[in-house]
């Protein structure tokens, strides 16, 4: 996946990848096999690995600061799927 020319940062941080990688988690798929399909074909990576690697991405400055908006984005509905999750975890069954 790395290659030299993929690791080349740009002018506000990122690697080619690093910017693809935000690009398409931006997009919204209706049909989650699609974008599993697509993960796998663009970045060579799991979903898993791939939302991994994104989740670590929203994270850094150079993200924040390439696209502001979409990282805010990614950041709330990842706090969204948290607070689910830790709601879901506290219901007695």
């Amino acid at each position: 996946m790395t290659t030299t020319e993929d690791s080349a940062e740009h002018h506000d941080g990122l690697s080619e990848v690093e910017e693809a990688m935000l690009e398409f988690a931006g997009r919204f798929y209706r049909q989650p096999g699609r974008q599993a399909d697509a993960i796998r074909d663009e970045f060579g990576v799991s979903v898993t690995r791939f939302w991994q690697l994104v989740n670590q991405l929203v994270d850094t400055q150079a993200a924040l600061a390439h696209d502001p908006v979409l990282v805010h984005r990614l950041q709330r509905i990842r706090a969204q799927r948290d607070t689910g999750r830790a709601a879901r975890a506290r219901l007695p069954f």
